[in-house]
C-alpha cells in the first residue's frame, strides 16, 4: 500500500511510516524521514524542554515508568541478555589494567545506597561516554560519577565536558573544519 506524507507530498509505501494505532490506517502522517527532519528541527528550537519534559514526566510518574521497565524487561528477556552482555563486553574492552577495581566498586556501591536512602534510584555515569561519535572514554574511576537515573537516561551519551561545539549547536565533520579555519 502507498501513501502520501503530510510533510514531503511524495507517495511511499507504508513501510516508510511510523507505526500510530490511532491513526485510521495505523500509520503516521510523516514519513520516517520527514519525522525524524521535524523532531531534529524541534530539539535545535527547544534544546532544553526536551530532557526536563522527559526528566518531569519519570519524576512524576516514577511508580508506572518504573512498571513500564520491569514488564518490557519481563517481556523482552532476549533483549535484555543482548543489551547486558554487549554492555558488559565493552566495559571490558574500556578498562584498562592500571584501573583501580577497589575505588570503582566503591561508586557502584555509592550510587545503590543512595537508591536504597533516598527512595529513587541513582546510577553510575561514565563522564565520556564508552561509546559515541567522536569519543570513546575509559571505564576507570575518573570517569564515573553518580547521577540519579532520569539524569543519566536523559544524557545518553551525548554530551561530556570539553565537548566540541559547532557554530551550528551541533558535533561532528564541521567543527573539526572550524578548529583548523
Amino acid at each position: 500500500m502507498i501513501k502520501r506524507c503530510s510533510s514531503c507530498q511524495e507517495e511511499k509505501p507504508l513501510g516508510e511510516f511510523h507505526r500510530r494505532v490511532a491513526a485510521l490506517d495505523m500509520r503516521q502522517r510523516y514519513c520516517k524521514q520527514c519525522a525524524k527532519q521535524r523532531f531534529a528541527d524541534w530539539c535545535r528550537a527547544n534544546p532544553q524542554k526536551r530532557y526536563t519534559a522527559n526528566a518531569n514526566w519519570h519524576k512524576e510518574n516514577a511508580a508506572l515508568s518504573s512498571a513500564r521497565r520491569a514488564n518490557w524487561a519481563v517481556e523482552n528477556p532476549a533483549r535484555v541478555n543482548a543489551h547486558t552482555a554487549a554492555r558488559k563486553a565493552r566495559l571490558l574492552r574500556a578498562t584498562p589494567l592500571w584501573a583501580n577495581q577497589f575505588f570503582i566498586e566503591e561508586i557502584y556501591d555509592l550510587a545503590q545506597r543512595r537508591t536504597k536512602l533516598l527512595g529513587f534510584e541513582w546510577e553510575v555515569d561514565h563522564v565520556v561516554p564508552l561509546r559515541s561519535k567522536l569519543v570513546c572514554g575509559l571505564h576507570v574511576e575518573y570517569n564515573l560519577r553518580v547521577l540519579p537515573a532520569v539524569l543519566n537516561s536523559s544524557k545518553g551519551n551525548r554530551h561530556w565536558p570539553d565537548m566540541p561545539i559547532t557554530a551550528e549547536g551541533g558535533i561532528g565533520k564541521t567543527w573539526y573544519a572550524a578548529k583548523e579555519g
